[in-house]
């Protein structure tokens, strides 16, 4: 069952993922394809900052992401070493507003991303140059709310890195 969210008044709230030219995300275990210059644009983009995330993609990076505050989401009772559980993403969100955080990257999974939809701000989206078949889709981005920043995307592909080319997409609300 899906929780409705209430971001905390002064956080900022992004997102970011990559996904497959059909807006495949992965197969909900571990990603599908190998790209080493978005793995560091994802890295640049979220050091030093929270990242909240359930649990099957916190088991599927295999660690805690270092240099960022990691966040898990589960109902389960299991422990995570290196990163703090939350039963719900209301609580780590008022958690976090509580502590002084004022921005926190949400970085998977698909369930999480569906969920965050309507509450965050922008959308960092890496868009590899792959058609994998991956069964777990990214959300869909509606432009009646979301609209391309292209002072900061990419208009082309980068150069092939590992499996793919890729480029980045920022997408800002509209209502901004």
């Amino acid at each position: 069952m899906q929780e409705t969210i209430q971001k905390p008044d002064g956080m900022k709230i992004k997102m970011i993922w990559a996904q497959d030219r059909s807006a495949g995300l992965g197969d909900g275990k571990r990603m599908l394809w190998h790209v080493p210059a978005d793995f560091k644009h994802f890295k640049a983009e979220t050091l030093g900052f929270p990242v909240l995330m359930g649990k099957n993609s916190f088991k599927a990076l295999g660690s805690a992401l270092p240099g960022r505050e990691n966040i898990v989401i589960t109902r389960s009772d299991e422990t995570f070493e290196h990163a703090r559980r939350y039963a719900s993403i209301q609580e780590a969100l008022d958690v976090l507003h509580r502590e002084g955080k004022d921005l926190v990257w949400i970085v998977g999974g698909a369930s999480v991303y569906q969920q965050m939809m309507d509450v965050a701000d922008e959308l960092v989206i890496s868009h590899v140059d792959l058609d994998v078949n991956a069964p777990v889709k990214a959300p869909v981005i509606s432009e009646d709310v979301w609209e391309i920043d292209h002072e900061h995307s990419d208009s082309e592909y980068r150069e092939k890195s590992g499996d793919a080319a890729f480029k980045v997409v920022h997408y800002i609300r509209k209502d901004k």
